[in-house]
């Protein structure tokens, strides 16, 4: 039972690190943009927030809880940087560092101004984060128990018993 509970913990781990990672891949062309050619609104707006569309699934790998809470403070960190970074290059028009040096370049071009902005996300990023978890792990919860109830009825899930 022991090593089920790990492998769960780090499916759970790796649903995080793909979540960021595929969110920093769909924003790393906004937050190294030049201002011109201008990118579509698609990169400007929605990428950044269609990786957060895996929340949904993480319940589904299940894992200890401190290991889920600081995972999701991380990835609650990770992301308001990212975000921080992506609104600190779209806030003027000139041409950035970034565009030649990556998103380290933002960081090095303005380092106030993306932490300054990327605390001011995390304090509303991080329980938008918990509880869109915690909601879907609800939801998952309700989901399996209405299914188990189900096939229980049909006798599909066989009743366990301890002879003693």
């Amino acid at each position: 039972m022991r090593a089920a509970a790990g492998v769960r913990t780090f499916a759970y781990v790796a649903g995080v690190c793909a979540i960021l990672s595929f969110q920093f891949a769909l924003s790393y062309p906004v937050a190294t943009a030049r201002g011109y050619p201008p990118l579509s609104k698609f990169w400007e707006i929605y990428a950044y927030y269609v990786p957060f569309v895996g929340i949904v699934f993480l319940p589904l790998c299940g894992g200890q809880r401190t290991v889920r809470l600081y995972s999701l403070g991380a990835m609650s960190v990770v992301s308001s940087l990212t975000l921080a970074s992506i609104q600190a290059n779209l806030d003027t028009p000139r041409p950035h560092i970034n565009h030649q040096v990556g998103i380290g370049g933002v960081l090095y071009y303005d380092p106030i101004v993306v932490t300054a902005r990327a605390l001011a996300i995390l304090v509303l990023m991080l329980p938008a984060i918990y509880v869109s978890e915690y909601a879907c792990t609800c939801f998952w919860k309700a989901i399996f128990g209405t299914f188990h109830a189900i096939f229980k009825k049909l006798a599909i899930v066989k009743k366990v018993t301890t002879s003693s």
